[in-house]
């Protein structure tokens, strides 16, 4: 096997440290900065990628639709639009309207821009989940499956007039 050539081993060397700029470039731009009422600031991910696309947008909506919500609260779903790309040069604004807010049950709608454009708009739902199902104690009494009767047998049993 050919030995690499200094350029490649110094790439390979270098790796780790390219792999942590990354990740904490990432997660910066999961960082929320407040600035009102249900609005916040977000950094772009720093130079990876010419644009603001798709994972990050959907990421930090989600992390705002969350923050305006009790922690007891959990994601059940979100649903978004992708609107536009962003450039990672200037900061994302996330404005989060409160849809619905019941005793076990959030709903938010999540727009993000970036200046005038708008990247993406988002539908989120919280939902407290309780730690295990709830269940009527004791079951109600009811026959064995192989006690009930079939459609077929109640059929057979009606008088001919039916």
């Amino acid at each position: 096997m050919p030995e690499p050539t200094p350029d490649r081993a110094a790439d390979a060397a270098a790796l780790p440290d390219r792999i942590l700029e990354t990740l904490d470039g990432l997660l910066h731009a999961l960082v929320l900065e407040p600035t009102g009422p249900d609005r916040f600031r977000v950094a772009a991910e720093p130079g990876r990628f010419p644009r603001i696309f798709g994972g990050q947008p959907f990421a930090q909506a989600l992390l705002a639709g969350a923050a305006t919500v009790e922690p007891a609260k959990t994601p059940q779903s979100l649903h978004a639009l992708f609107v536009e790309g962003g450039t990672p040069e200037q900061a994302v604004e996330l404005s989060v309207e409160r849809v619905r807010d019941g005793r076990s049950m959030s709903s938010r709608r999540i727009t993000v821009t970036q200046g005038e454009r708008t990247l993406l708009v988002a539908i989120a739902s919280f939902h407290a989940n309780p730690d295990t199902p709830e269940l009527a104690f004791p079951p109600p009494a009811v026959a064995a499956p192989e006690a009930t009767p079939r459609l077929q047998d109640w059929a057979l049993a009606l008088t001919d007039e039916w």
